[in-house]
């Protein structure tokens, strides 16, 4: 039996030191990193009896205490879990582009929210009211299967330069601003103008976010390519061959 015990002890390490009179406090250290496969600051464990409070009634000092050294102990991998990507509720693009049509043909098409449902393949419905010199408020219906969402968005104008809107009141979005901005073009060519386009929305829901990485490709694809093939029907072809984007953000 003492041949059993001495090998344990040598195996986990124990050393044990008692007194006659009284059983002493045992503290256990140990490194955390070892107890838990996630690591971290060495753990201390301490056990108490009735022996300590005995040494604080009658004065006298604590004995030597037992330590359990657990270096020897095999370090043991449970599992890792895999690092889930969070998907962020922001979503962004931006781009610049020579257009072969000048800036007041662009504005006008872009400005002319109301016929959005005619030529923007997601807008289902759109209904303008109080109208300013400098804008308006649109009432705007939108489907993204499974998706559709049904805001208000708050216009605003500066001929032939800008176009800017923003949601103000909708329930998927937290954000959605779309901004368009026309400079003139190529020097000596007023039928071409430069044109920076913007798209910003973030959802309420974590989910909708991720359903709306499906399909956010599909609306940089299509966003500005829907308003020149609308230019092309009231305007004709551009003045110039067509120009590739240059992509100034691209969040997903």
């Amino acid at each position: 039996m003492a041949g059993l015990l001495s090998s344990r002890s040598r195996v986990f390490g124990i050393c044990l030191s008692f007194s006659s009179k009284e059983i002493p406090k045992r503290n256990v250290f140990c490194s955390q990193r070892q107890l838990h496969p996630l690591g971290g600051k060495p753990l201390k464990l301490e056990f108490l009896d009735n022996s300590l409070s005995k040494s604080k009634r009658d004065g006298t000092t604590a004995q030597p205490h037992s330590v359990l050294n657990l270096q020897t102990f095999p370090r043991r991998q449970l599992f890792n879990l895999p690092k889930i990507p969070t998907a962020t509720k922001r979503k962004e693009y931006s781009e610049r582009r020579v257009l072969g049509y000048s800036m007041e043909q662009m504005y006008d098409i872009v400005a002319d929210v109301a016929s959005y449902p005619e030529f923007v393949p997601w807008c289902t419905k759109s209904d303008i009211f109080e109208v300013r010199s400098n804008g308006f408020k649109a009432r705007l219906e939108v489907g993204f299967p499974p998706l559709k969402e049904r805001y208000v968005s708050t216009v605003k104008l500066v001929r032939p330069n800008l176009v800017h809107s923003e949601c103000s009141e909708g329930k998927l979005f937290s954000q959605l601003i779309n901004l368009w901005k026309f400079s003139p073009g190529i020097p000596g060519n007023p039928k071409t103008c430069t044109l920076d386009f913007a798209v910003i929305f973030e959802f309420r829901s974590q989910l909708h976010s991720k359903l709306a990485t499906v399909f956010f490709d599909e609306i940089v694809r299509t966003m500005v390519k829907s308003f020149l093939k609308r230019a092309y029907t009231k305007h004709g072809p551009e003045s110039i061959r067509s120009q590739k984007p240059k992509v100034l953000a691209y969040v997903t």
